[in-house]
């Protein structure tokens, strides 16, 4: 894997120039300049190491995007301000390298001030080198128009380039356990197979939305063994989540749900990293949702749920929604085209003669074999915008879950009011909510029939029996979309509490 020059200098400059010298071997001797590992794209959203670069050329108060962040570290090194970068312009960005090259104290010891020339001398020659090796490669790799620069639309070029293969990467790589994690996991490797859980042990999850139902998809996936979670969350905990939000003590009413959830988020699985963000999802930019193999949004609106499944399903990112309101819930899912392994019973061929096939049954036990399948699913947006007055449309309708519906209802609900509906003023909110099924339903060419107005007086609060069973689904099919263990969801689930039914459906305009 290789990473644009501009980026190598921070890497090493974080890995190396902050007390780390004389550990180890240098990686200048014995790497190859066209093996350094500088693939991480945690490297760029390092926002106080380049603001520390840039303090005396931007707002250093001011929150930089993962775009400004790009743009003022290639600016950093364009020193005539052409918006490209020639071969000395490279060379300075290297020369945070050089500590690389020093000669530690253990070096220096039991030599003569001759010795110590000579192997700086030396040392010099080889960084020499080794910097000219990188230019050169990055050259030819990344100036597309073979002009002898690298313009900014290059370097963005080469960032999307790399940030892809790494994507494509990580999730492919074979992730070793160790003897604790095989000791902790040994129940679900027997159950789902070593190979499952290495990929769990690779992936990295983002969860938004740190209420209930949040709380319970947190602690299944926690559990289950991934490689890290970020809780996001910009809202602060109230006397409600009392109710289903576990992971926030009483005591932290008032406080961020993101970093309340954090501690005990973490005692679930030491072995998992467990981050906190405390921006709004909206404010985050289209890349952030990039550098997670999956995103579960919940407590979202429905544009912010369309906008971060379009993200994702561009870059190949495994995208879940999802919410509970009251006595309803409800899960959707899009993996894009999906691979995955399923057992099924193997086919046996006929037999002349012999015993009657019901009682070879009873003797024999069934022999299951490992197949290979694979399913397309389909974005939020088709999901939502169908036209139920068409022919097509009319003859699902009967079997299309009321939950669908009522879903709909309260995605609008929440995008006209910009809140849930308040058990504090449950009547006012339920005309409201009757209100708003009538012009939903008419939006989508449906009679209001279709929901009853008793709807309205169950969809209030979190209750925590809805928030555990959705999110034991939810939590479950990340398992197994992250495992390509066992066939996904796809692309629906309901749950009416009301009713005491959950149902899996395949909801998508043609």
């Amino acid at each position: 894997m290789r990473r644009l020059f501009l980026l190598l200098a921070l890497v090493v400059w974080c890995c190396y120039g902050h007390g780390n010298h004389g550990q180890g071997d240098h990686p200048g001797q014995n790497i190859p300049a066209d093996q350094f590992n500088i693939h991480d794209p945690k490297i760029t959203q390092d926002e106080a190491h380049l603001k520390e670069h840039l303090k005396d050329q931007i707002d250093t108060n001011k929150q930089m995007t993962p775009e400004e962040m790009e743009f003022h570290y290639f600016r950093l090194h364009d020193t005539n301000n052409d918006t490209k970068l020639d071969g000395l312009e490279i060379m300075a960005a290297l020369n945070h390298m050089g500590q690389m090259f020093k000669l530690q104290p253990q070096e220096r010891a039991g030599k003569t001030p001759e010795q110590i020339a000579a192997l700086e001398e030396e040392r010099q020659k080889g960084a020499l080198k080794y910097f000219t090796d990188i230019i050169d490669r990055v050259l030819v790799t990344d100036d597309i128009n073979k002009d002898g620069y690298i313009s900014y639309p290059e370097y963005m070029n080469a960032r999307k380039r790399d940030f892809a293969q790494y994507q494509q990467q990580t999730m492919g790589e074979e992730i070793n356990i160790t003897e604790d994690e095989a000791a902790l996991y040994d129940r679900q490797i027997r159950l789902w197979g070593l190979d499952a859980q290495r990929r769990l042990r690779a992936a990295r999850v983002l969860l938004i939305g740190l209420r209930g139902l949040g709380a319970e998809i947190a602690k299944n996936i926690v559990l289950a063994g991934i490689k890290s979670i970020t809780l996001l969350d910009c809202t602060e905990s109230t006397e409600e989540d009392g109710c289903s939000q576990f992971l926030i003590s009483r005591n932290d009413v008032g406080k961020n749900r993101a970093e309340a959830s954090l501690e005990h988020a973490q005692r679930l699985n030491p072995m998992v990293e467990v981050m906190s963000d405390t921006q709004s999802a909206d404010e985050k930019s289209d890349e952030f949702f990039t550098k997670f193999d999956v995103v579960c949004a919940t407590c979202c609106k429905q544009s912010t749920l369309i906008r971060i499944n379009k993200v994702c399903s561009d870059h190949k990112v495994k995208f879940f929604g999802g919410d509970v309101y009251g006595f309803y819930g409800y899960m959707f899912a899009d993996l894009g085209e999906h691979e995955f392994a399923e057992e099924v019973p193997k086919p046996k061929q006929k037999e002349e003669g012999g015993e009657p096939d019901t009682k070879k049954a009873k003797k024999e036990e069934i022999e299951m074999v490992t197949v290979k399948r694979s399913v397309t699913f389909s974005r939020l947006h088709s999901a939502l915008e169908i036209d139920w007055s068409s022919q097509a449309a009319l003859r699902k309708l009967k079997r299309t879950p009321n939950a669908y519906f009522i879903m709909q209802v309260l995605l609008d609900f929440i995008s006209n009011n910009n809140r849930y509906p308040d058990s504090t003023q449950k009547e006012a909110d339920i005309k409201l909510l009757i209100e708003q099924k009538t012009k939903t339903l008419e939006k989508l060419k449906l009679s209001p029939s279709v929901v009853s107005d008793d709807f309205a007086s169950f969809c209030f609060a979190e209750l925590s029996p809805v928030c555990a069973i959705v999110g034991g689904v939810i939590g479950q099919e990340i398992i197994k979309a992250v495992s390509l263990k066992d066939q996904p969801h796809n692309n629906f689930f309901f749950y009416n509490g009301v009713e005491g039914s959950g149902l899996v459906d395949n909801i998508s305009s043609p």
